[in-house]
């Protein structure tokens, strides 16, 4: 975009335009040379410096929010963070976790009210343990909150039972019926 034309004198002054040019997410910093003493056609460049802007983290492991900086289009450069008995399974720009932020592709653009949040998504990670007949553990899976428990180990069978693994409920006593690894 031409900004202004103006014709000089050979060795004479360009003026700049009498307004600052604009670009969204970027201050301008000047010009790319020099226009005095001209002596041939010149074109001259705007120069911009990406803005910076707060991004609230909000790590949801029970640490407070916390605010970070951001360039103006480019990525975002988030560690992963930890939460003990939890996957963490991405971040989102709201926290409701409908709008996923890929932070190794994304790059900021954008925020409302030049504000961007960024919310750590868990869900907890369950321990499923394998108990023999005598109720000691014989092996045990991790599983993420909503999957299956994959690579059931094999089951030796229990006394009176139909062979499979049962849940030992809250009181201590197995349950009836074999557990169905199936239905999350």
């Amino acid at each position: 975009m031409i900004l202004s034309e103006e014709s000089v004198e050979y060795k004479g002054y360009a003026t700049a335009p009498s307004t600052a040019p604009v670009r969204v997410g970027y201050s301008f910093s000047g010009w790319d040379k020099e226009f005095n003493l001209i002596t041939a056609n010149l074109e001259v460049t705007a120069l911009f410096e990406a803005n910076d802007y707060s991004v609230t983290v909000h790590p949801n492991n029970g640490l407070q929010p916390y605010d970070i900086y951001a360039t103006y289009d480019s990525r975002i450069d988030l560690q992963t963070p930890s939460y003990a008995g939890y996957h963490f399974v991405g971040w989102y720009t709201d926290a409701t976790y409908q709008n996923e932020w890929d932070i190794s592709k994304d790059v900021f653009t954008t925020a409302k009210d030049g504000q961007l949040h960024l919310y750590a998504y868990w869900l907890k990670i369950h321990t499923v343990d394998f108990l023999d007949d005598k109720l000691l553990l014989q092996e045990y899976r991790s599983v993420i909150d909503g999957n299956v428990v994959e690579d059931i180990p094999a089951f030796s069978e229990l006394e009176g039972k139909n062979g499979g693994w049962y849940e030992r409920l809250t009181s201590g006593v197995i349950a009836s019926e074999p557990f169905n690894f199936e239905d999350p």
